[in-house]
């Protein structure tokens, strides 16, 4: 949090207070950070308010909610990995997509939409063990060997999309105190 390195008199003296916090009324963060040391790089999760402090309630929530957070860093990335290294070669796994039958088309593209085998089953109707058995033939139609390789072969062959299947948002959060 803010607020545990910079008391308010501190926070609202820094440039990035004035020149940018200010203006989005934030008076306090908490932050909770999902990359690894090694990756070079930072990438975190934060919420804001208009307020200082946050409660310890809410440092307990993060503090549960960060190893979900750290995993669904950790598969973006992999995901975003395996888009890059399959890239020059999507036109054949994508062009096998007509290979597939409706039911199918409709598990792959709830598997690309994150979803698992039980999830998968409860929404189509189906067993966890028929979708297991349809993930087999669609891989070996697609010619590709994991469910990653399946899911960056329909996004690549479903076309251009408004936004990522990967991500996320909740606009709804964005506004509470």
């Amino acid at each position: 949090m803010i607020s545990d390195f910079l008391s308010t008199s501190e926070y609202h003296r820094l440039p990035l207070y004035g020149e940018f916090f200010k203006h989005l009324d934030v008076e306090d963060q908490l932050l909770v950070g999902v990359s690894p040391a090694s990756s070079g790089y930072l990438a975190g999760f934060s919420v804001e308010r208009n307020y200082p402090g946050f409660a310890p309630e809410d440092r307990r929530i993060f503090d549960a909610l960060r190893p979900h957070l750290v995993t669904a860093h950790a598969n973006a990335v992999c995901y975003s990995r395996a888009l890059r290294s399959v890239a020059p070669d999507l036109r054949g796994p994508a062009r096998r997509l007509d290979r597939l039958t409706t039911r199918q088309l409709e598990i792959l593209e709830a598997l690309a939409a994150g979803r698992t085998n039980t999830q998968i089953a409860a929404a189509l109707g189906l067993s966890p063990g028929t979708v297991r058995k349809h993930l087999e033939h669609i891989l070996r139609r697609l010619g590709v060997t994991t469910r990653t390789a399946a899911a960056v072969a329909f996004v690549a062959g479903s076309g251009p999309k408004t936004e990522e299947w990967w991500t996320g948002s909740v606009p709804s959060l964005v506004n509470l105190p």
